[in-house]
């Protein structure tokens, strides 16, 4: 099915709360008559991780730091966290790309997802909103 719009939760947030900005979104426009589905990778992260709190802290970190020292094991994860999204976007075709920038904590992994969404060559038009998009970082 093709989709007007697919709505993308990222990590890192904690895994106990419900981010609820995508569910509400894609509830938006649905009653104006668009197509829409949505994604919490920061779940998909946590099964990465083996279901492990601590495990998924550690790789959660990775996303956040700007040099962080990583093992192999924590960067093959997030490889395969970022392979999944790109996969999981190629395969639910739709006119925008939603992802949802919670906090400045999101800005590396959103940056890191563009990149890798038009090397993939997806010409989808991504748009960014959430708080995070009017933070500075240093």
């Amino acid at each position: 099915m093709n989709y007007d719009i697919i709505f993308c939760a990222l990590p890192p947030y904690p895994i106990d709360r419900i981010y609820s900005a995508p569910p509400l979104l894609k509830g938006i426009v649905e009653s104006a008559g668009f197509r829409a589905r949505c994604f919490d990778f920061t779940l998909d992260l946590f099964n990465l991780c083996h279901r492990d709190p601590a495990e998924f802290s550690r790789v959660s970190g990775h996303l956040v730091s700007r040099s962080p020292e990583m093992t192999e094991s924590d960067s093959d994860i997030l490889e395969q966290l970022y392979a999944h999204i790109v996969s999981t976007v190629k395969e639910h075709p739709s006119k925008y790309i939603g992802f949802s920038v919670f906090s400045y904590f999101t800005h590396k992994i959103v940056v890191e997802l563009i990149l890798r969404l038009q090397q993939a060559g997806l010409d989808d038009r991504i748009v960014l909103g959430g708080r995070g998009v009017t933070t500075t970082t240093c």
